[in-house]
């Protein structure tokens, strides 16, 4: 993350985040002159008047990038991993699944991708384990739990 004003200008002007999402960014936008449909500003730090560098300074703090940069907001989504392993981001422990080698129904009521496991789905399953119920056809509904 940036460490002075200088390199947060760098890390702002391109892509330059919107101006409605924050006071700091709107402000900087309208000293610059730079509409709201405009994301890129190819004005070098030394050109930014003493108001414009005073106003980066609010841009250094802790999470600031994480929040209001768009690359590293929309990055975080699909990396986290690899932004964690460089330092960017503090690293969270996370259990994402007691035993990824157990069949679904063994989490009785868990919800895996879309389909809920129901106490009714679950007895459905069971019975149909036992050869009590009859298989569904192919051109049966599926049953999808609420």
């Amino acid at each position: 993350m940036p460490v002075d004003e200088r390199d947060a200008w760098e890390w702002l002007r391109n892509p330059l985040p919107p101006g409605d999402e924050e006071p700091t960014l709107a402000s900087l936008r309208l000293q610059l002159g730079i509409p709201d449909n405009v994301f890129f500003t190819d004005r070098g730090f030394g050109s930014l008047g003493f108001f414009e560098q005073q106003t980066l300074l609010h841009t250094l703090e802790p999470g600031y990038y994480r929040e209001h940069n768009p690359i590293v907001r929309h990055t975080v989504l699909r990396r986290r991993r690899t932004l964690e392993d460089a330092g960017l981001l503090d690293k969270v422990a996370v259990d994402i699944h007691p035993d990824p080698q157990q069949p679904v129904h063994a989490y009785a009521g868990v919800g895996f991708a879309g389909w809920v496991c129901s106490p009714t789905i679950l007895l459905i399953w069971r019975i149909r384990q036992r050869k009590i119920l009859p298989q569904p056809s192919s051109t049966a509904p599926e049953l999808r739990g609420s």
